[in-house]
C-alpha cells in the first residue's frame, strides 16, 4: 500500500512539472463533446440561447489549435464538425424521444389488437412468461375506433403461453388493453434498445396468420434465425448448467430462473463476485487474441490473419446478446486493426473517440445508463495511462 501510494506521488508530481508526454488529443475530441453537449441540452430542455452559447464555446478556434495540435487548415472543418454535432445530437434526440411519446399517447388505455411479423423469439428468465417475441408491428387498430396506428420500432411480448411459430411468421394478438404510459426513464430504456413497448400477454389470443415470409424479410430475419437454432441445438447437446455457463459468459444472454442459477447467484453475490457471470468487452479482445494466435500457426500472411479474426468476431457478434461494452469492443478492434492495416501505426484512443461518437450519432440514449458511461471512460483512461507510461519509458535513458 505504501509503495502505491509513493508512485501515485511520484507521478503526479512530475505530471505537474511537466516531465510526463501526455498524448495529443484527436480531433474528434471537440466534435463528440459537442455531440453529447447536444443530447444532454435536449434531454434537460435547456433554452436555445444557452445551447447556442454552449455551441459557440465548443467552436472555438484557439481552444481547436490547442487541443488537437493541428494545422490551421483543418481548424474550420473541425468547427464546422463541432457545430453538426451539436445540432445533429440535440435534433435526433428530440425527434425519437417525441415519436415515441406520440406513440405511447395516441394509444394511453385503449383496446388494440395487433398484427405484426416475429422478427426473434427466446426463452423468457421467468417462470410466469415462458417466451419472449420481439414483434414487428404491421398494424395496430384502436378497438374503439377502428384507427390503425403506426408504430416507429418492434415491440416485445413477454407470453405466458409458449407459441410454436418460427421467426418470421406473422401473428395476430388481440384484446390488448394498453398500459400506462412509461416515465422518462422507462422511455429512456426502451429507445436505448430500439423498442416501442414491453407488453405482457397472458390469457389473450395469439392466431398464428402465416409461417411464411417474403424474401426480403427472410434474407433481413437470417441472422436471428440462425442465432436461435443455434441457442436451441446447444441447449439440447449440452447440460443445463454448462448451457447456462455458455450462454452467459460467451452469448452475453441473462440466466434463466431455475434452482440451479438461483444458488448460484446467492453464492456468487455473497462473496462479491457476481459480475463473473457478465460478459463484458475485456471478453472480445480475449477471444481475438486467442483466435489470432491459432492462425498464426498457419501460414497465413498478417493481413490476412486480422482479415479473418475481424471476420470471427462478426460472427460471434452476429449470434451474441447486444450490450453497449460489447458492440464498443468489437467496433474498437475492427476499426483500429483496419487503421493499423492502412498507417501501420495504431491510434487507441482516436479509434475509441470514434467509436464513441458513431454510438452516440446512431443511438444518443445509449449515453444516460451506467454501462456506456463506464465502457467508455474506464476504457479512456486505461488507454491514456498506457501512452503515458509507454512514452515515459521511451524517454528514459537505458542503465
Amino acid at each position: 500500500m505504501l509503495e502505491y501510494q509513493a508512485y501515485v506521488r511520484t507521478f503526479v508530481n512530475r505530471l505537474i512539472l511537466n516531465r510526463i508526454h501526455i498524448p495529443s488529443i484527436p480531433p474528434l475530441f471537440v466534435p463528440t463533446l459537442a455531440l453529447i453537449a447536444g443530447i444532454t441540452s435536449s434531454h434537460f430542455s435547456v433554452g436555445l440561447c444557452i445551447q447556442w452559447s454552449i455551441c459557440m464555446l465548443l467552436a472555438l478556434p484557439y481552444l481547436l489549435i490547442m487541443l488537437t495540435k493541428r494545422s490551421h487548415a483543418s481548424v474550420p472543418l473541425i468547427i464546422a464538425l463541432t457545430l453538426f454535432s451539436f445540432i445533429a445530437g440535440g435534433a435526433r434526440y428530440k425527434g425519437l424521444f417525441n415519436r415515441h411519446k406520440q406513440f405511447h399517447t395516441q394509444l394511453y388505455k385503449q383496446p388494440v389488437s395487433i398484427t405484426g411479423q416475429v422478427i426473434n423469439k427466446q426463452k423468457s428468465v421467468n417462470n410466469t412468461f415462458r417466451q419472449i417475441l420481439y414483434l414487428q408491428p404491421q398494424i395496430i387498430t384502436l378497438k374503439t375506433t377502428q384507427q390503425s396506428i403506426q408504430c416507429p420500432a418492434p415491440i416485445k411480448l413477454y407470453v405466458a403461453k409458449e407459441i410454436l411459430c418460427p421467426i418470421g411468421a406473422t401473428i395476430h394478438v388481440d384484446r390488448i388493453y394498453w398500459p400506462n404510459r412509461p416515465t422518462q426513464r422507462q422511455s429512456l430504456y426502451l429507445l436505448s434498445q430500439r423498442l416501442s413497448a414491453t407488453l405482457f400477454i397472458r390469457n389473450n389470443p395469439i392466431t398464428v396468420l402465416s409461417e411464411h415470409c417474403t424474401y426480403p424479410a427472410y434474407l433481413k430475419l437470417l441472422w436471428p434465425r440462425w442465432r436461435y437454432h443455434i441457442t436451441q441445438r446447444l441447449r439440447k447437446k449440452m447440460s443445463p448448467e454448462c448451457f447456462q455457463f455458455f450462454n452467459s459468459f460467451f452469448l452475453g444472454a441473462p440466466l434463466e430462473d431455475t434452482p440451479f442459477t438461483q444458488t448460484l447467484k446467492n453464492d456468487l453475490q455473497r462473496w462479491g463476485l457476481l459480475h463473473f457471470l457478465a460478459r463484458s468487452g475485456f471478453h472480445v479482445i480475449l477471444m481475438a487474441t486467442l483466435w489470432r494466435y491459432i492462425l498464426q500457426l498457419l501460414p497465413l500472411t498478417y493481413g490476412l490473419v486480422n482479415l479473418l479474426v475481424c471476420i470471427l468476431l462478426l460472427i460471434f457478434w452476429l449470434i451474441s446478446w447486444p450490450a453497449a461494452s460489447f458492440y464498443r469492443a468489437i467496433a474498437s478492434f475492427i476499426i483500429g486493426q483496419f487503421l493499423a492495416f492502412k498507417t501501420g501505426i495504431m491510434f487507441p484512443l482516436h479509434t475509441l473517440t470514434l467509436v464513441c461518437y458513431i454510438m452516440l450519432l446512431l443511438n444518443p440514449f445509449f449515453l444516460f445508463f451506467l454501462g456506456f458511461q463506464l465502457s467508455f471512460l474506464l476504457s479512456a483512461v486505461l488507454i491514456l495511462l498506457g501512452e503515458i507510461k509507454r512514452r515515459e519509458l521511451r524517454h528514459t535513458p537505458l542503465r
